[in-house]
């Protein structure tokens, strides 16, 4: 009964003080940041990679090409460079990650002081509760709450997509004491729009040369040259590519034969994405500024 009595101070009433909650996020944040470092590491050391060596144009790197326009990955693994400090930066997962890490360590500074601080609080509340929803809804379907592994991939997968954005969540509502403005509630979409913009861009920038061989519902890759026009190596998630897995075939896992479906689907994913983030911000806003106000009443 004493334990219980306890548990329920700590998850409830708030019993640490502010300061040792967020430094035992920090510490989960920074634990998550080297395992990821040093299972990348190792992994990159196995397939003869320096862990900061970013160029991955030698034949190993790329896909193997199958005949039907088909891509194995199974040899080379699904994105480039996936387990060197690519990552850091290619991925909105890893982006969003560290952005907490760094809100939680300003927190102990003096900067915790300054109004921006708390605009950067509500941005990387959106960002990384998007990584969260977008890997579970999108990318994973659900599949990490139906079947858990103890392997240490699943095991940073759900620190990554799960436990980092709910104890955020947390600090948003518990620790952090001010709720910004409705007129400033653009600020949330800054980190994503500028990702997807920057990123998309740059993908679409390296397409230009053979972009006008592509035709609607066709396969993107007819040779072993081609295997250059690999989604995965232009887009951090293929969702965000104007190519799509080929629906009407069924391939072995870690095969894919991509075909050409234009950008109509990538613009009616964004304004999805754009609706749900803006629903999102309303109501997460709107809660914080209704337990802000309920404070200042009780005071």
């Amino acid at each position: 009964m004493f334990i219980k009595n306890k548990i329920k101070k700590i998850a409830f009433r708030n019993y640490f003080k502010n300061p040792d909650i967020v430094f035992l996020f920090l510490f989960l944040c920074i634990s998550l940041m080297i395992l990821c470092f040093f299972r990348d590491f190792n992994k990159s050391s196995d397939k003869g990679k320096h862990y900061f060596d970013n160029s991955h144009n030698a034949p190993s790197d790329y896909p193997h090409f199958v005949k039907g326009g088909i891509l194995d990955y199974n040899i080379s693994g699904y994105f480039p460079g996936h387990n060197t400090f690519i990552k850091m930066y290619f991925y909105f997962t890893y982006q969003s990650n560290l952005f907490v890490l760094i809100i939680y360590a300003l927190f102990f500074t003096k900067v915790r002081q300054k109004k921006w601080y708390q605009y950067l609080i509500f941005m990387c509340l959106i960002s990384i509760l998007m990584t969260g929803f977008i890997y579970h809804i999108i990318i994973d379907k659900f599949k990490h709450f139906t079947k858990f592994d103890w392997e240490l991939k699943y095991i940073i997968s759900h620190l990554q997509h799960t436990i980092i954005p709910l104890t955020y969540l947390y600090f948003y509502f518990f620790v952090n004491a001010f709720a910004i403005p409705y007129k400033k509630i653009w600020v949330g979409y800054l980190h994503a729009l500028f990702y997807m913009v920057i990123l998309s861009s740059i993908a679409y920038l390296k397409m230009i040369p053979y972009y006008s061989e592509f035709k609607l519902d066709q396969p993107i890759i007819t040779n072993k040259d081609d295997v250059k026009r690999d989604p995965f190596r232009l887009f951090p998630y293929v969702f965000f590519s104007p190519f799509r897995d080929d629906p009407t075939k069924e391939l072995p896992k870690k095969s894919h034969r991509f075909v050409f479906k234009g950008y109509a689907p990538v613009f009616k994913l964004f304004f999805i994405l754009f609706c749900f983030i803006s629903l999102m911000m309303y109501f997460l806003l709107w809660s914080k500024k209704k337990m802000v106000f309920r404070k200042k009443k009780k005071l």
